[in-house]
């Protein structure tokens, strides 16, 4: 069984190696079969043309990919998407109720836009005279803090939020402002005059 085996796997090493050598011989010779074993020249004039008709067919079916076959693929996909979407309608027109549904949703939809409008337009009104409001409230209370004596609106100050004390100082008057901050606790200037920064 061992000589069976080794003497088939010579046979075929034998066999690819014979033949492998008579094809690279007849690439590269005139006529092995004749012994005839006079080089092969090739013209570098007709592999260049070789190879302009290979770049020429390569570009060609380059373009025609690019163009043609992607155009017929687009083509195609949006007819059959518009087929699609048109066999979809036509089944919802035969519907009367699902046509209804879909009328009353529209509606829904409209009316819910307008109040969104209209809501984002009350809003912002609000927002411009709540501003208006917060502004001219800073600006009298700032005055009334003016008017009082300096540790009397320290200790009135110190009870606000960081950020309504802040605006507080900051209109006022630097004299007066100064004189309210050398009663206020050190970390609680630090605070409110650091985030001005």
């Amino acid at each position: 069984m061992k000589n069976t085996i080794i003497y088939i796997t010579a046979f075929l090493f034998s066999f690819f190696a014979v033949t492998l050598g008579i094809i690279y011989l007849n690439a590269n010779y005139q006529n092995i079969f004749e012994f005839d074993f006079t080089k092969i020249e090739i013209e570098q004039d007709s592999l260049q043309l070789e190879k302009n008709e290979y770049a020429l067919d390569f570009q060609t079916i380059k373009d025609y990919f690019n163009n043609e076959f992607r155009k017929n693929i687009l083509d195609s996909l949006k007819a059959n998407t518009i087929v699609k979407y048109d066999t979809v309608y036509q089944e919802i027109l035969k519907d009367s109720a699902l046509l209804d549904s879909i009328n009353i949703l529209q509606r829904q939809l409209t009316r819910l836009r307008s109040e969104v409008a209209n809501s984002t337009a009350l809003a912002d009104k609000i927002e411009v005279e709540s501003g208006q409001i917060s502004e001219e409230w800073i600006k009298q209370t700032a005055k009334l803090f003016e008017s009082m004596d300096p540790k009397n609106a320290a200790k009135v100050i110190k009870n606000y939020s960081d950020n309504e004390a802040r605006e507080l100082i900051y209109s006022m008057k630097k004299n007066k402002a100064a004189e309210i901050l050398t009663h206020l606790d050190p970390n609680f200037v630090n605070r409110i005059t650091k985030s001005q920064i």
